[in-house]
């Protein structure tokens, strides 16, 4: 009798404690599941359009974010003082040289620059620069302004969300005691924390060509082709002439010399046959 009383309060205190165990398993399913929907929800009241009223119109034209750059290639008579000017237009509008590379060989010139300048200053430097004189002829012009805006706004909004999430997490994971859930929620937070990074480095880019704009600018001065001809004299040329001879004649040495078993296995057979030759006439 007392063995099947025993028996039957085992039961009963094993059941109990699956069901506390489920019960735990569903409030931290829930937790998690509340925590979703919290952080979309905040999430969704970050990503809310304003009313189109005048004023979040003109708010929103102000917040615009435009990307200019643009591309301009000059030849000049004299390439020294055309950089000259270049360099006080960019003095003069607060700018700067992103690249400032040179390069010349007997026909060209020329400079390849990359300036940044601040954007509302940029179309007056563009200006100067196009009308700085020193002989300037323009070959090639390219500004374009690409407007941002909404790729910014859908970052900055996603970077929200993802920090949204985060704060909830972490919420979480202070109230959670058992390792499975610990070890969930630390590898939702590292996933969103990189997430968040991407945007940070993302918007940070943007930020950066949206305050400076960028001009590739290539100067160049062209030489005749005749120029670069009558700088070697007669004598050089004599002087050059024997040279390549010279040049010509060891090259042939050293070929002979490359194929020298080839030579020597022609000898041994006109040598061999010479010697046949001479012992049938005999």
């Amino acid at each position: 009798m007392r063995t099947s009383v025993f028996l039957c309060l085992f039961i009963a205190l094993t059941f109990i404690a699956c069901k506390n165990q489920n019960t735990e398993q569903v409030i931290s399913s829930s937790q998690m599941e509340a925590a979703t929907a919290e952080a979309k929800s905040a999430a969704s009241n970050d990503k809310s359009l304003p009313s189109e009223s005048p004023a979040n119109e003109a708010a929103l034209e102000k917040n615009t974010k435009i990307i200019k750059d643009g591309q301009v290639e000059m030849e000049v008579n004299d390439i020294a003082p055309a950089k000259s000017s270049i360099d006080a237009i960019v003095k003069k509008y607060k700018a700067y040289y992103e690249l400032d590379e040179f390069s010349a060989n007997d026909y060209s010139s020329a400079y390849s620059l990359k300036i940044r300048s601040k954007a509302d200053q940029f179309d007056a430097l563009v200006n100067s620069l196009l009308t700085m004189g020193n002989g300037a002829v323009i070959k090639h012009k390219n500004i374009n302004a690409r407007d941002v805006t909404m790729e910014y706004i859908d970052t900055e909004s996603r970077m929200k969300s993802a920090k949204a999430y985060v704060g909830r997490y972490k919420q979480l994971l202070s109230k959670a005691h058992s390792i499975k859930d610990i070890l969930e929620l630390e590898n939702i937070i590292q996933q969103k924390q990189a997430e968040i990074e991407s945007y940070e480095g993302r918007l940070k880019y943007m930020n950066d060509q949206i305050a400076y704009s960028s001009l590739s600018l290539t100067l160049t001065q062209k030489y005749e082709y005749f120029a670069a001809e009558t700088k070697i004299h007669f004598g050089q040329k004599l002087v050059n002439a024997v040279k390549q001879g010279f040049d010509v004649l060891l090259s042939i040495v050293l070929s002979l010399v490359t194929i020298w078993p080839i030579l020597l296995i022609i000898s041994i057979v006109v040598v061999f046959r010479n010697r046949i030759f001479w012992w049938r006439r005999k």
